[in-house]
């Protein structure tokens, strides 16, 4: 009876691993290779990839090389439903793989999109091999982690940074903000208008633009707590933030990823040559009205042909302003001298005694006899000018979260 009950027992755990193993199984795998392509180690590291994607960021990347589907647009959309995680990538291959489909739910649909040329190019191979997809597997997690996409996974702000000043960066729905105003220092109309303005940039350009209007320091930089702002509060890698401390009277822009190269140092000195007066002046308002309008500026000259900079100088409306007036004037007064010259000319002829040109025409011929004659040096004039230094582009430094930023700040 002892050994039968021993027996039943071995066979009750031999039954639950297997069902452990078959739930494990389900839930990790991601490839579904219906051609034999691959060794089942590769589709075993294949599948770990796939699982560390999903386990971190809830977004499932899923493959399917279907073999002689009847109807590959249902079996595809069958694959696509079968799979119940919110966030998915699905790639759908047929006809020996030179076909195929993919897919985005959520709020990948958005990033698929925008990545359809790459994907294309890497899906167009007949030939996938195992070192492809774990490559795509890397691409999209970098993506992923260096971007905003999963706004809600990335919008945790660590408290050993940010500490009690997290509140001022949601609203009370829990959104992100875009203008941030810890002391209400602006009206609601304005602070609205200028959030409003801020996420329109974010959504055409897919660039963050950031602006904290804060009340002091509290013991950090500038630089350093712009820098912090932008790493820690959830914004995704690429944009720029305009810190203000009222109290501190500084403040700092900070640059990350693209807008490291969209706004180069030279194009910092002129916007700070746009805000400082209204800094200055206390008008805050209008300094972070003109920071919006030159930013957008700068963004579309950089898609357009390159960033502003030495070599690619601003054209400044008020600068233009300044030259064309400067042109009006010299055109009249050439005008005048012009004219004052004709007149003259005019005049002359109505004399009958004219008034020699030079004391010459006064001398009696042969009267003057100069016997010796010599230069005498008087003084000189030397005017020197610095070579200009090549400063391009854009200077770097490392914030605490080992980001990369530009930037540029000061005191108003």
């Amino acid at each position: 009876m002892k050994k039968i009950i021993t027996i039943l027992f071995s066979l009750f755990l031999c039954l639950l691993l297997l069902d452990v193993h078959t739930v494990k199984a389900e839930t990790t795998q991601h490839i579904f290779d219906e051609y034999g392509a691959y060794t089942q180690e590769e589709l075993n590291e294949l599948n770990q990839s796939a699982s560390e994607l999903e386990d971190r960021w809830k977004v499932g990347v899923y493959i399917k090389f279907a073999k002689d589907p009847a109807d590959p647009l249902v079996d595809a959309q069958a694959f696509v439903d079968s799979i119940t995680v919110e966030h998915k990538i699905v790639f759908y291959f047929y006809n020996n793989n030179s076909n195929y489909y993919y897919y985005g739910s959520s709020k990948v649909k958005d990033y698929i999109n925008d990545h359809h040329s790459y994907f294309a190019s890497i899906l167009s191979d007949d030939n996938m091999s195992a070192s492809a997809i774990g490559n795509l597997y890397f691409d999209i997690y970098w993506d992923i982690e260096n971007t905003a996409i999963f706004q809600e996974q990335t919008n945790t702000i660590p408290q050993t940074q940010l500490n009690d000043e997290t509140q001022y960066f949601y609203d009370e729905s829990g959104n992100l903000k875009h203008y941030v105003d810890y002391q209400n220092y602006l009206d609601s109309y304005e602070q609205a208008e200028l959030e409003q303005r801020l996420i329109a940039l974010k959504n055409k350009y897919q660039l963050d633009v950031v602006i904290v209007f804060s009340d002091y320091l509290r013991g950090k930089s500038a630089e350093a707590a712009a820098d912090d702002y932008f790493d820690y509060a959830g914004y995704g890698a690429d944009g720029i933030l305009f810190l203000v401390s009222k109290e501190d009277r500084k403040w700092h822009i900070s640059t990350s990823g693209r807008g490291i190269d969209i706004f180069t140092d030279y194009g910092l000195e002129q916007l700070e040559n746009e805000i400082l007066p209204y800094l200055s002046q206390n008008e805050f308002y209008k300094a972070f009205d003109t920071f919006i309008y030159h930013v957008e500026d700068y963004i579309i000259e950089y898609q357009s042909d390159e960033a502003y900079d030495y070599d690619n100088k601003i054209n400044n409306p008020k600068q233009a302003s300044q030259e064309l007036m400067k042109n009006i004037a010299i055109a009249l007064v050439s005008g005048l001298i012009l004219a004052g010259i004709v007149c003259a000319a005019l005049a002359s002829t109505l004399r009958s005694v004219r008034r020699k040109a030079s004391a010459s025409d006064y001398l009696k011929s042969g009267s003057l006899d100069i016997q010796h004659s010599h230069d005498m040096f008087m003084y000189s004039n030397t005017t020197r000018r610095a070579k200009p230094k090549n400063n391009s582009g854009s200077r770097t430094h490392f914030g605490s979260s080992g980001r990369s930023h530009g930037g540029r700040g000061g005191s108003f």
